[in-house]
């Protein structure tokens, strides 16, 4: 299973966990061997390599991936996804949602492994989508999920209305409480 993206992933976890204990240098070293790929974007390099982008700049490193808010943390899973992809295997919904929890945006798994961005849109009703949904919500709709709880309105109500969790309903009540 002959793939650039699987063995771009493969790389960024092994230098993720070795870079940890090593030198400038070889930081450096393998900063150059992931920008070859030209998959990861000069921070997620950077991230990878526990470095600052900057000092990948200053030695000769230019920008050449698409980037997107991306944590090293939940390359594990993206490996996982991108194989599953390969194989044509239906892509699991709760190695996505690890993947986000880890702190990777949906465009940036979705680039990576190459799962197509609207596939987790579509499926109206899954946790993902919620979890997708409760992230997008408007500050508009925010402030009229806070008038309606003010009116008396019930929060399964609302969450069911606006696809997203009743504690997330809850957290919007708590953190727009001065509308």
């Amino acid at each position: 299973m002959e793939d650039k993206h699987l063995e771009a992933l493969t790389q960024a976890e092994f230098y993720w966990r070795k870079s940890f204990y090593e030198g400038r240098l070889t930081k450096l070293a393998y900063a150059e061997d992931l920008h070859r790929y030209g998959i990861f974007s000069l921070n997620q390099i950077a991230k990878c390599v526990r470095m600052y982008p900057a000092e990948l700049s200053r030695h000769g490193l230019s920008r050449n991936g698409k980037g997107g808010r991306f944590e090293p943390e939940s390359i594990p899973s993206l490996i996982h996804l991108r194989k599953q992809k390969l194989k044509d295997e239906t892509v699991s919904t709760a190695m996505v949602k690890t993947a986000l929890d880890s702190g990777t945006s949906w465009a940036c798994i979705s680039y990576l492994c190459g799962i197509a961005y609207s596939s987790y849109y579509s499926s109206g009703g899954s946790p993902l989508t919620s979890r997708i949904r409760a992230q997008t919500l408007k500050t508009t709709e925010k402030q009229a999920i806070v008038i309606a709880l003010r009116a008396g309105a019930n929060a399964a109500l609302l969450a069911e209305q606006y696809k997203i969790p009743t504690a997330y309903v809850m957290e919007i009540s708590r953190a727009h409480a001065n509308v």
